[in-house]
């Protein structure tokens, strides 16, 4: 995934638009057409289900209207707000629904991630990495998991997570590289 980081004049300029939308509901419409697709395919990676997806992303997009006026500048792009909305709203579902969460990735991105875990891997373990990194994953928790979507399977910037989960830069990348030594001893532990 591509991702397109704003610049502080970009960030500010919309911080304008997004002033405009607290006096004017009706002045959302710009705010609304730039983050849908970005925040739907976020959702539908989550879910899995395009009808459910296109739900939960319209409810994320109300719930950011109907809270407008309590959203403040703090010198982050205002789609990392959307962004926690969207995660607040589909860990809800899943906590709601009793289903299990879905995690969705390309085998480049599960590469990605097994070269963190272990750089000095042969090719020919390569297969039998994956599947015990698969397995891993399954232990880590919701917050852990968020951390890894969106570093490896988003490939959003240190940056870029640490406005969606509203911490510093330096936090987002303490957690994401202690989940990955985590995932590290999961795997050791399971070679045993």
């Amino acid at each position: 995934m591509e991702t397109k980081h704003q610049t502080i004049s970009e960030i500010e300029a919309e911080w304008g638009l997004v002033q405009k939308a607290q006096k004017d509901p009706a002045l959302f419409a710009p705010l609304y057409n730039k983050h849908f697709k970005p925040i739907f395919l976020f959702v539908l990676r989550r879910l899995q289900e395009e009808d459910l997806a296109a739900d939960l992303t319209a409810l994320v997009f109300s719930k950011a209207l109907y809270n407008l006026h309590r959203y403040s500048y703090k010198g982050v792009p205002f789609s990392a707000w959307l962004y926690q909305i969207a995660l607040n709203e589909i860990q809800s579902h899943y906590r709601q629904s009793k289903k299990e969460r879905v995690v969705s990735f390309s085998s480049e991105t599960l590469l990605s991630l097994s070269h963190d875990i272990n750089e000095e891997e042969e090719l020919e373990l390569l297969a039998e990495r994956e599947q015990q990194l698969l397995q891993s994953l399954e232990e880590l928790t919701e917050e852990e998991m968020v951390y890894i979507e969106l570093r490896f399977f988003e490939g959003r910037s240190f940056k870029e997570i640490a406005d969606i989960r509203q911490v510093t830069e330096n936090n987002a990348k303490v957690k994401t590289y202690r989940i990955i030594e985590r995932l590290r001893k999961i795997i050791l532990i399971r070679k045993r």
